[in-house]
């Protein structure tokens, strides 16, 4: 069994990864061409709409990995959901 002091010490190590990784495809989205930097205003419109867009690249990231049954993939969106729902 896992405690709570291990998996905030687990998930800390993800984020901490996550974000490097966020940080790399952020250079990527704004060298891509696909930000028309001509529209937006100096506000914080634009950078939450890359910031949407790595979240989506993310969650794909870390979904479920393709080797695992589509029993073990609904308990994972299950408990991911329900994590979700209460925060």
């Amino acid at each position: 069994m896992i405690t709570k002091a291990q998996t905030k010490e687990l998930t800390n190590q993800l984020i901490d990864n996550m974000a490097k990784e966020m940080r790399k495809q952020l250079d990527r989205a704004l060298e891509s061409g696909a930000v028309d930097f001509d529209n937006y205003q100096p506000d914080y419109h634009l950078p939450r709409i890359i910031l949407n867009g790595l979240i989506q690249d993310a969650m794909h990231e870390w979904s479920c990995p393709a080797y695992w049954t589509d029993k073990e993939k609904a308990r994972f969106r299950r408990a991911a959901k329900n994590v979700y729902l209460n925060i």
